[in-house]
């Protein structure tokens, strides 16, 4: 998910308790969700 612009990421993202990586880089994050 990198290089996509994306401003923010859905709460919903830490329903993904298998998830170990996300790769997020190089997008306009401000601040993430308080579920990861």
């Amino acid at each position: 998910m990198h290089n996509n612009q994306l401003t923010s990421l859905p709460e919903s993202i830490g329903n993904l308790t298998s998830l170990n990586y996300l790769s997020v880089y190089n997008n306009k994050l401000t601040s993430l969700p308080e579920s990861i």
